[in-house]
């Protein structure tokens, strides 16, 4: 289970360094959520359903048969998260970040804690210009993810005139990432190196008419330069991804996931098929609002039969 977080927490870190998906019209965290409101705090448990009759039920902590966890996030007034807590089986915090923003709501300082909350395993710092152009970005670590073993060692950003990422540099392994701009100077491509120059990893971006990203596709290489996997994602004109589509080295897909939304934009469909389009699950979700028009209560069907409820405790400013 600490395996897992770790996990997540470093491939979120991998892919914030392969591209800088920001583009000028970023929402906020909580537009990014849709949530409604003067949001101050979101705390999310899930439980397993439990079909009792005709209702259904909290059975046990979800955490304790899945190995998930639960999650505080914090934000600022401007709509932003300044703390994320992630908890374990026991209840006690398993890892934090910590966000500090300037009063534009731009990112200054992050900070990553581990898994007992006892020491700092990465931190971000960003800098920028007295416009409020971006100017530079480190990310030092000083501890394995997994190991807890100390390291020293870090990645370094440099960017244009234009507030746009030119180059990634450093890190334990070398490698190094460079970035393309479409004519309206949102990132169109991005590309990870290794320490010998081979592309590694390839991540293209299309955006619609409103300036958000539309299209994603990222693709890997192996080190004989053949494809080893691609994924492509599609966006709707609020955000919501609407597919999401996993291809194997020959760019075939091998599962095509569907989302249907809401006009709350929560997702109320999520449909998984085959490379062959036979379908292998579909599950759905219920919602219930609070006066603000948020959820706190999420119930998912598995093919029809209950098995998840997620609760959400919302506090306002």
């Amino acid at each position: 289970m600490k395996k897992r977080l770790f996990t997540h927490t470093f491939i979120w870190l991998l892919l914030s360094m392969v591209g800088d998906l920001t583009v000028t019209a970023q929402p906020t965290d909580l537009q990014e959520e849709h949530l409604i409101g003067p949001v101050k705090s979101v705390y999310l448990t899930s439980f397993v359903a439990k079909k009792q009759g005709k209702e259904i039920l909290k059975g046990l902590p979800r955490w304790e048969e899945w190995g998930t966890y639960n999650k505080l996030l914090v934000y600022n007034r401007q709509g932003y998260v300044v703390e994320e807590h992630n908890y374990t089986a026991d209840g006690t915090i398993g890892n934090k970040t910590i966000t500090t923003r300037d009063s534009a709501g731009r990112e200054l300082e992050v900070f990553y804690y581990d898994m007992n909350d006892t020491f700092l395993v990465s931190h971000v710092t960003i800098s920028y210009d007295e416009k409020g152009n971006k100017t530079g970005e480190a990310i030092h670590h000083y501890r394995d993810l997994e190991t807890g073993k100390e390291l020293s060692y870090a990645f370094n950003s440099e960017y244009n005139a234009a507030n746009q990422k030119i180059k990634q540099t450093g890190g334990q392994y070398g490698y190094y990432h460079s970035y393309t701009y479409n004519k309206q100077g949102q990132l169109a491509e991005s590309y990870m190196y290794d320490s010998t120059g081979h592309l590694m990893v390839l991540e293209q971006l299309s955006y619609d008419k409103n300036g958000y990203i539309a299209e994603r596709k990222e693709t890997t290489y192996r080190a004989d330069d053949t494809l080893r996997d691609c994924n492509q994602y599609k966006r709707d004109s609020h955000g919501n991804t609407i597919e999401w589509i996993i291809c194997d080295s020959d760019c075939k897909p091998i599962t095509k996931i569907v989302r249907e939304y809401n006009t709350k934009h929560d997702v109320v469909k999520f449909i998984q098929v085959d490379g062959e389009g036979k379908v292998q699950a579909t599950y759905t979700y219920q919602f219930v609002y609070d006066q603000h028009g948020n959820w706190v209560q999420q119930y998912v069907y598995l093919e029809g039969e209950p098995t998840f409820i997620l609760e959400r405790t919302i506090e306002y400013f």
